[in-house]
């Protein structure tokens, strides 16, 4: 997995759209739960987003169209059965959007991910860490405690990492090393040691590169 993740290059257009990449990630949210789709839709979503719009100089008043866009190419991997009510969608949004630009702006976006929408997120290196990540000789005496937690340890690692995503400085950082702050966080909001060097040696990452992100 880790061989497989891409990290995003800041290009010419980056700067118009970095200043407006915390409201469109508010915006997708806001789709997101009026569509009720999932977390991993979302941080799909904005992964595709960070791509796109870093390599393309879109007119401001596109990138709100883009971030959509974005977002419907996500949940056509993550939602089964795929959904996007389109009519109710446009409604709520006062018609700001149609269905033809959507298609249309579709197929641009496409071509500039070079007629593929896979991508590894954060997402799924944070699932990979929570799976793997409290099977260390040094958390043994938690494991009851963890089988009885693990809804909610989700539910704040998500949270964590969607907050971590709004950081504009989180475009041009790998996914995996998102995820690695995130289960840092979630270990020592847990009285874990934070960052064992077991850790180190299976995920990569050393102590030294997380632990200045525990004010979040």
């Amino acid at each position: 997995m880790l061989k497989s993740e891409k990290v995003i290059e800041l290009g010419e257009a980056s700067q118009s759209y970095l200043s407006k990449r915390h409201h469109l990630i508010e915006f997708l949210e806001e789709v997101c739960g009026f569509q009720k789709l999932k977390i991993t839709t979302f941080v799909l979503g904005i992964r595709i987003m960070d791509e796109v719009a870093t390599k393309y100089d879109f007119l401001g008043q596109e990138l709100g169209l883009i971030s959509l866009v974005c977002l419907y190419l996500a949940s056509k991997l993550n939602e089964h059965p795929f959904f996007f009510n389109f009519q109710s969608l446009f409604s709520y949004l006062k018609n700001e959007f149609s269905k033809e630009k959507i298609m249309k702006a579709e197929k641009v976006i496409f071509e500039l991910l070079e007629f593929s929408i896979h991508r590894v997120s954060s997402v799924d290196f944070l699932f990979y860490f929570l799976s793997k990540g409290f099977v260390n000789k040094e958390d043994i005496p938690m494991s009851t405690f963890l089988h009885s937690k693990v809804e909610e340890i989700e539910i704040v690692a998500m949270r964590l990492l969607v907050k971590l995503l709004k950081e504009v400085s989180s475009v041009k950082e790998k996914p995996s090393f998102l995820a690695a702050k995130t289960f840092y966080i979630i270990r020592l909001y847990l009285n874990f040691d934070p960052w064992p060097e077991s850790l180190g040696e299976r995920f990569g990452y050393r102590k030294h590169q997380l632990e200045f992100f525990t004010d979040l």
